[in-house]
C-alpha cells in the first residue's frame, strides 16, 4: 500500500506554510520582540501533539512558525542598524566606501556608500546609506564601486509618499538594507581601494554599461538593449515603461527567467558538444558538465543583471534541477519551483512584498498548472495559446491588486515580442557586450518591434482599468483561476468563472449625494487635493516636479523630452486616481504659477485630460496651452456638482490686474460647501491675500483648512484663523523639508485656535468625509501602519 502522507507532501505543506509565517511577520503592524521566539517551544509541541492524527495541520504550523521566527530574527537585526533621530539634519563627517553602481539624475548623481568610519564625535551612522550630490554633472567627480571618499553629510531615516496602493519607499529600502538617505555638503577622496567580489562585479557592470552606451549613442532604445545585457533600467525613459505596461511585455526588458534560460542553454549546448569529443568524456559524463558549465553562466548573468526576483527563482530552480541530476535523482518541476521560492525568502524576507516575486513566481505556477495532468503533448500552436491564456488569466489578480489594469493585448503582443527580444536581440546583445558592432545590429532589429508595441498601445480598448479589487475578492479568484485551467472536458470547468466575477466587479467607493470626501494626497513638499462628489472628480493642484534645474544645453533638452517621467502627477497622482476607479476628470484648478504645485499638471492632462482647466497662471504658460478648456481663476466663479458648491473667493479683478502683487498672493482660493460643512483650499495664500480676503467679507467659517503656503509664517496669520475657526487643518509638506515647513509659530497658532492638525509628512494621506452627520478624518499611516514606519505621529 503506498504510504499516505509522504515526504513531497511533508515538504510542500511546510514550505508554503514557512511563506505564509513570513508574509504574515511583514504584514505586522509593530515587530514583536525577539522574546515571542519562545513562543516556538510551545508550538512545536502542538506540533507534536497534532502529527498522529492531523498531520497536514502540523506541517503547516511548523513551517509557519519557522518562517515568521526567521522573518523576524532578520528584521530585528537589520532595524537595530538604524539613524538615530536625534542625528535627523545633523552635520556628520564619514568615511565610506562606494559599493555600487553610481545613479546619474537631473541634477546630480545618486551613490550607495557603505560607512567604514564616523568622524563626528557621538554621532551613531547605519552601515549601508543612500547619498544624493547636487551640481552640474560635469564639474562633479567621476564616482566608481571601490572608491573610498570622506563625506560631509546631512542625513534622515527612510521617509517615502505614504499613499494607499501607492510605491512603499520605506519597505523599499528596508529591503536594499539602506537605513538613511542623506545629501553631500563637501567631499573628498581618499587614497586606497576598496574591494569585495561585489565590488568587483560592480566594477564590470560599471565598464560594461559605459561602453555600451558609448556605442549606442543617443538611439532610441539604447536603454533596453543595456537592461537586456546588464539588468540596468535607468536609461529606459518613463514613456517606453508606459508603453511597455500597457502591452504585458515588461518582463521581457529585464533579465528574467527566459534570458537566464537562454544563456544556460546556450552555454550548456556548446560545452555538451565539445565534452564528447574530448577524453575527458569516459571519466566524467557530457552531460554533467554541460550542467555545470550552463549553471556556472547562469550565476555570472544573474549576477551582472543585479540578482533581481526573476533572475533569482530561475537561477535557484537551475540549481535544484542541477544537483538533482548529479545525484541521480528525478526531482518534480513544481518542488523545484517551491525549493527557489524558499530559497529567495530565506535570503530575502523582504521579496514577499514585491509585486515581482508573486508576477515572477506566479507566471510559473500557472503554466505548470496548466501543463500538468495532460495526457498527451498538444501541437505547439495550441501549447502557446493555452501557455498564454495561463498566463494572461493567472496574474490578472495581482496585476488588478497592483496596478489596476490589465492588458488586453498581451498575448498578441508577447506572440512577437518574445521571439524577437528572447530569440534574436538578447543573444545578439550579449555577443555584442564584447563584439560591439553587434549592438548597432541588434538596436536595428528591436526598432520594428518596439514601434508595433507601440502601436497595439495606442489601440483603444488595448488596456482594462479599474478600481484595484478588495483582498477577498483576490482570494476567492485564485481557486476560480485553478478550476478554469483544468485540463479540457473536466466537469463543470466554466464555473470557475463565477469565482473571477467580484475580481471584476469592484465598485469604486464614492460619496453618496450631498456628501463631500476631500483627500490631501501625499506628494512631498507640495500640493494635490482630490475633491470628490457623487459623480463628479476635481482636482486641486498636482503636487511638485521631482527635477532638479538642468545643467547644459542638451540636459535641458532631455528633460523637457521626459518632462512626464519625474513628477507627482506620473508617479503619485495618477496610481492613486486609477487605483480608486477614476477615468475621467471633471476639473482640474491650478491655484497658482509655482513648481510644487504645477508640477505634475502636464503628467495629469496627458494621462487624464479634465474637462477643464481653471488656473491664476500668466498668459501663455504651457498648462493653458496643453488644456481642452482653459478658465481664468478669478472672484464670484460658482458652480454645482450632486448637492454641493463650489465658489472661488480669490484673486478679484485688482489683484489680477496688479504687477506688483506676489504669484503666491494670486492664489485661487476655493470654498467647497456641502450639507456636512465647508471646505477652504487657500493655495499658497499668504498674509496679504488672507487680508484683501477679509475685508471682501465674503469668507465664512469652515470646518476644513488647507492651511496656506504649507504651513509657513508668511501664511494663517491670527486674523484669518481666527475668521475661519476650521475644526481640523491640514498642512501638506514633505518630510523635513529644507524650508522648515510647517513652522513651529504657524502650528501653535493653530492650537491655540482649537484645530485639529493633520499632516501629510506624519500621517501620509489625509481623507476627509463630510456628511450631513458630521466629519469623519482618516490619516493612512494610522490606518495602515507597518513595523517599518519610523514617523513620529501626533
Amino acid at each position: 500500500m503506498l504510504p499516505i502522507f509522504t515526504p513531497v507532501q511533508r515538504f510542500w505543506l511546510s514550505g508554503l506554510g514557512l511563506v505564509a509565517g513570513i508574509l504574515a511577520l511583514q504584514s505586522c503592524a509593530t515587530l514583536p520582540s525577539l522574546g515571542a521566539l519562545l513562543a516556538l517551544l510551545p508550538i512545536c509541541l502542538i506540533c507534536w501533539s497534532l502529527h498522529a492524527r492531523f498531520p497536514r495541520l502540523a506541517w503547516v504550523l511548523l513551517g509557519f512558525s519557522l518562517g515568521a521566527a526567521w522573518a523576524l530574527c532578520l528584521a530585528h537585526q537589520r532595524m537595530a542598524d538604524r539613524l538615530p533621530k536625534e542625528w535627523e539634519g545633523k552635520a556628520i563627517e564619514i568615511e565610506a566606501t562606494l559599493v555600487d553602481l553610481p545613479d546619474p539624475t537631473a541634477g546630480g548623481v545618486r551613490i550607495k556608500a557603505r560607512v567604514d568610519q564616523v568622524l563626528t564625535r557621538d554621532a551613531q551612522v547605519p552601515s549601508l546609506i543612500q547619498l544624493s550630490l547636487y551640481g552640474d554633472p560635469t564639474t562633479l567627480p567621476v564616482f566608481a564601486p571601490g572608491q573610498r571618499w570622506q563625506f560631509g553629510v546631512k542625513l534622515r531615516r527612510p521617509h517615502g509618499n505614504a499613499n494607499p496602493h501607492g510605491f512603499d519607499f520605506e519597505a523599499w529600502m528596508l529591503e536594499q538594507s539602506l537605513r538613511a538617505v542623506g545629501s553631500v555638503r563637501h567631499y573628498r577622496q581618499l587614497a586606497g581601494q576598496g574591494w569585495s567580489p561585489l565590488i568587483q562585479i560592480h566594477l564590470w557592470r560599471q565598464a560594461l554599461r559605459d561602453r555600451m552606451a558609448a556605442t549606442l549613442g543617443e538611439r532610441p532604445y539604447a536603454g533596453v538593449l543595456i537592461a537586456l545585457v546588464m539588468g540596468d533600467q535607468r536609461a529606459i525613459p518613463q514613456s517606453q515603461w508606459d508603453k511597455f505596461n500597457q502591452t504585458g511585455v515588461t518582463h521581457l526588458v529585464s533579465i528574467s527567467g527566459l534570458h537566464i534560460t537562454l544563456v544556460a542553454g546556450l552555454v550548456g549546448g556548446v560545452v555538451y558538444r565539445l565534452w564528447r569529443s574530448l577524453p575527458l568524456a569516459m571519466a566524467w559524463p557530457a552531460r554533467k558538465a554541460a550542467v555545470l558549465a550552463g549553471l556556472i553562466a547562469a550565476c555570472w548573468y544573474a549576477l551582472l543583471g543585479g540578482f533581481s526576483v526573476p533572475t533569482q527563482r530561475t537561477l535557484w530552480m537551475l540549481l535544484v534541477a542541477a544537483i538533482a541530476l548529479w545525484r541521480g535523482r528525478a526531482i518534480h518541476i513544481s518542488s523545484m519551483w517551491l525549493m527557489a521560492a524558499l530559497i529567495c525568502l530565506l535570503i530575502d524576507p523582504w521579496a514577499v512584498m514585491a509585486p515581482g516575486f508573486w508576477l515572477s513566481f506566479g507566471a510559473i505556477g500557472c503554466i505548470m498548472w496548466a501543463a500538468a495532468n495532460r495526457l498527451q503533448r498538444p501541437h505547439w500552436l495550441v501549447e502557446w495559446g493555452r501557455t498564454q491564456w495561463a498566463v494572461t488569466l493567472g496574474l490578472a489578480p495581482a496585476l488588478l491588486a497592483y496596478f489596476s489594469q490589465l492588458p488586453l493585448l498581451s498575448p498578441l503582443a508577447n506572440a512577437f515580442a518574445i521571439p524577437v527580444v528572447g530569440a534574436v536581440v538578447t543573444p545578439l546583445a550579449l555577443l555584442g557586450s564584447i563584439i560591439t558592432p553587434l549592438l548597432t545590429l541588434a538596436h536595428a532589429i528591436l526598432t520594428p518591434c518596439m514601434q508595433a508595441l507601440g502601436w497595439l498601445a495606442g489601440l483603444p480598448g488595448s488596456l482594462w482599468q479599474q478600481p484595484a479589487p478588495h483582498g477577498w475578492a483576490i482570494w476567492l479568484a485564485m481557486p476560480g483561476i485553478a478550476w478554469c485551467l483544468l485540463p479540457t472536458g473536466w466537469p463543470a470547468r466554466g464555473l470557475g468563472c463565477l469565482l473571477l466575477l467580484p475580481l471584476i466587479a469592484s465598485v469604486d467607493d464614492r460619496p453618496q449625494p450631498e456628501q463631500l470626501r476631500i483627500t490631501f494626497i501625499d506628494v512631498g513638499q507640495g500640493l494635490a487635493v482630490w475633491v470628490q462628489t457623487a459623480r463628479h472628480d476635481l482636482l486641486y493642484d498636482t503636487g511638485p516636479s521631482f527635477q532638479i534645474k538642468p545643467f547644459g544645453p542638451r540636459a535641458t533638452q532631455r528633460i523637457v523630452e521626459d518632462a512626464t517621467q519625474l513628477d507627482a502627477g506620473n508617479r503619485v497622482i495618477l496610481p492613486r486616481l486609477r487605483a480608486a476607479g477614476v477615468s475621467r476628470l471633471h476639473g482640474l484648478i491650478v491655484s497658482h504659477d509655482d513648481l510644487d504645485h504645477t508640477g505634475g499638471a502636464a503628467s495629469i492632462i496627458q494621462a487624464l485630460p479634465p474637462d477643464w482647466v481653471m488656473g491664476s497662471l500668466p498668459p501663455h504658460h504651457p498648462i493653458t496651452t496643453q488644456a481642452k478648456r482653459y478658465v481664468g481663476c478669478r472672484q464670484h466663479l460658482t458652480w454645482q456638482w450632486d448637492g454641493v458648491r463650489f465658489a472661488v473667493l480669490a484673486p478679484d479683478a485688482a489683484t489680477l490686474a496688479s504687477p506688483t502683487v506676489k504669484d503666491n498672493d494670486r492664489s485661487c482660493v476655493l470654498l467647497i460647501s456641502c450639507a456636512g460643512g465647508r471646505v477652504l483650499l487657500t493655495g499658497d495664500l499668504e498674509r496679504w491675500g488672507e487680508l484683501t480676503l477679509l475685508e471682501s467679507n465674503t469668507l465664512p467659517t469652515v470646518q476644513v483648512l488647507s492651511v496656506g503656503h504649507h504651513g509657513s509664517n508668511t501664511s494663517s496669520s491670527e486674523p484669518f484663523l481666527a475668521a475661519t475657526q476650521a475644526q481640523i487643518a491640514v498642512v501638506s509638506a514633505g518630510y523635513m523639508n529644507r524650508f522648515g515647513h510647517p513652522t513651529a509659530k504657524v502650528l501653535a497658532r493653530l492650537k491655540a485656535q482649537g484645530s485639529a492638525v493633520a499632516r501629510t509628512d506624519q500621517d501620509g494621506e489625509v481623507s476627509i468625509l463630510l456628511e450631513p452627520t458630521g466629519i469623519q478624518l482618516q490619516r493612512y499611516r494610522q490606518a495602515r501602519p507597518r513595523y517599518w514606519d519610523e514617523t513620529d505621529h501626533p
